[in-house]
């Protein structure tokens, strides 16, 4: 009933039947059953059913040196080469603490939405001279994040905030200016713009653009397409009511908000909106038909996303459609803009979104695929647990532009716009990289920023 009063998901999702038969043919091509069961949660440390407890348990078990009991142990043993200190501890405490949360949402969001889950922005490892402020201007809420246009107000730090708010002058404040709408992850249910201040501060840092994150409504009280159309009419609103040139909006997200970006992408273009000029798409969940195969199993021991999670989310948010249905991965690829496509080679996403990126390329797709080696699921966020980026990522605007264009296949197979080296090489500093890949994308698009404005 709800497809056949909204037409333009039935366009979005042109071919779904085709590409959900692919998908189960490739699988068992390789001797995996698509349907298979998903092994059952266990805890071999502290079976935790409760959220209170979560974080000193998972502190606990992250320094127990119980390698193998529970996934932790870092000051024992590294898991990757790539990994120092800092990093095996942070992803070993993602990973204790979704394997012994209990399994419900009420958990979960007890750690994700406020008043736990917010980054607090005086915190010493966020960019300086990027303000944030709440969004009450658009429809869905979330933030605004912008690179500041004078000194701060305030002395103290908690109370500091700093002038540009592009709200103050609206509409006409945006004119010009770059914008990313960017859409969270969390697996569609969880999290908000305030999880993912420390990065959306850097994007906002590193590319000179306005950041507009949008806190649409989640399952399972708000299942598909609920989530698509809440994105749409926030980009409907800054091209209708504000006036902003599609050419200067670039779509972003990261997970969950990465498979958003390309639903939203193909919901726009249903109805009748003109696309973005590109979009940035980090480690982004588009296949939710299968959490078993491939490197969702192989990846477990470095990553932190637990099959049975993944399995229960994607669920949650199909709601009562077909999971291939409402997977952002199946809709119709052709015509997009160009894609920045940033993927791990230890997270359990890479073989789904390496598909992705073959068939968007199959369709006519132009997309930069990085694959960092030794990365884990959105390792963008890891960026304070990981050095400055090397002199070799910097911006060459011609070679760009080249790239985008095509007229080096051989650099946009590697999916870094030229940069010598390529993308396989192991880096700690990798989570920093993917920012400044970010800003030069947005420069071979739209040109060079102008930096004069930026403190």
């Amino acid at each position: 009933r709800q497809m056949s009063q909204n037409p333009s998901h039935i366009l979005a999702n042109h071919g779904v039947d085709e590409a959900r038969a692919a998908s189960e043919a490739s699988k068992l091509a390789g001797g995996i059953d698509p349907n298979a069961a998903i092994p059952p949660h266990t805890c071999g440390a502290l079976k935790c059913v409760c959220s209170p407890c979560v974080v000193p348990c998972t502190v606990l078990a992250v320094g127990c040196g119980s390698a193998e009991c529970c996934g932790c142990g870092p000051l024992v043993r590294r898991r990757h080469k790539a990994w120092g200190c800092a990093f095996e501890v942070a992803v070993a405490s993602l990973r204790t603490g979704a394997q012994m949360i209990g399994r419900s949402f009420g958990n979960l969001r007890m750690l994700t939405e406020p008043p736990l889950g917010v980054i607090p922005t005086w915190l010493p490892t966020l960019p300086d001279k990027v303000g944030v402020v709440a969004n009450t201007a658009c429809p869905g809420g979330g933030e605004w994040f912008f690179p500041a246009t004078g000194p701060a107000n305030g002395a103290c730090p908690c109370c500091m905030t700093w002038p540009g708010d592009p709200q103050c002058d609206l509409p006409g404040s945006l004119a010009g200016k770059r914008v990313v709408l960017y859409f969270h992850g969390g697996a569609f249910c969880l999290c908000t713009s305030k999880t993912h201040r420390g990065l959306l501060m850097r994007v906002a840092s590193t590319t000179g653009a306005v950041v507009l994150a949008v806190d649409y409504r989640k399952p399972p009280e708000h299942p598909w397409p609920t989530p698509v159309d809440d994105c749409v009419v926030a980009y409907r609103w800054l091209l209708s009511d504000q006036k902003v040139d599609p050419e200067r909006v670039i779509f972003a997200g990261d997970s969950a908000g990465g498979g958003l970006v390309v639903a939203v992408m193909a919901a726009a273009r249903a109805q009748g909106l003109p696309l973005p000029k590109g979009g940035v798409l980090w480690s982004p969940w588009v296949d939710l038909t299968d959490s078993y195969s491939g490197s969702w199993t192989t990846n477990q021991r470095f990553d932190f996303l637990p099959r049975d999670w993944a399995a229960k989310f994607a669920k949650a948010y199909a709601g009562r459609h077909p999971l291939a249905e409402v997977s952002p991965g199946n809709v119709k690829l052709q015509g997009l803009p160009p894609l920045l496509v940033e993927i791990g080679d230890c997270e359990c996403l890479h073989d789904q979104v390496r598909a992705f990126v073959r068939r968007a390329r199959a369709e006519g797709v132009q997309v930069d695929e990085h694959v960092s080696q030794g990365m884990v699921h959105v390792f963008p966020l890891f960026h304070p647990f990981a050095p400055a980026a090397p002199a070799v990522v910097t911006r060459a605007p011609g070679a760009i532009q080249g790239a985008i264009q095509g007229q080096s296949e051989a650099a946009d197979e590697r999916g870094d716009f030229g940069d010598p080296g390529g993308g396989r090489r192991p880096s700690l500093s990798a989570p920093r990289e993917a920012f400044e890949r970010m800003g030069r994308f947005m420069d071979a698009l739209m040109g060079p920023q102008d930096r004069d404005s930026v403190v």
